[in-house]
């Protein structure tokens, strides 16, 4: 992904994150612990260097990417290079999230 970011031309690249706490230390608005300081200034400049936006999304907004984590977690590596290649569940989940309506967590 970081190759094909830098070198795919594909700018701004956006990362959707469930967490606002990692969000914050993204933004600089809170340090993140001593321990994790040495990791999180590398993926600070990595975010940098790649011009990455992060942003905000509540979980139940990202129901392609938790469908997406569960799958691979339990197969071997797809591609999926667009949106009708998608399982169908992960796929209905995906337009959800494009006109941006929720849903419920079972």
């Amino acid at each position: 992904m970081v190759y094909c970011t830098a070198n795919g031309g594909w700018f701004p690249f956006i990362v959707e994150v469930d967490v606002e706490l990692l969000l914050n230390w993204y933004r600089g608005k809170y340090t993140c612990p001593a321990r994790y300081s040495a990791t999180w200034k590398l993926i600070s400049q990595l975010g940098r260097d790649l011009h990455i936006i992060m942003l905000h999304t509540y979980r139940e907004g990202n129901g392609t990417a938790d469908g997406l984590s569960k799958l691979g977690s339990s197969q071997h590596s797809q591609l999926f290079w667009n949106a009708s290649m998608l399982p169908r569940q992960i796929r209905a989940t995906y337009f959800l999230d494009k006109i941006r309506t929720t849903t419920i967590r079972q």
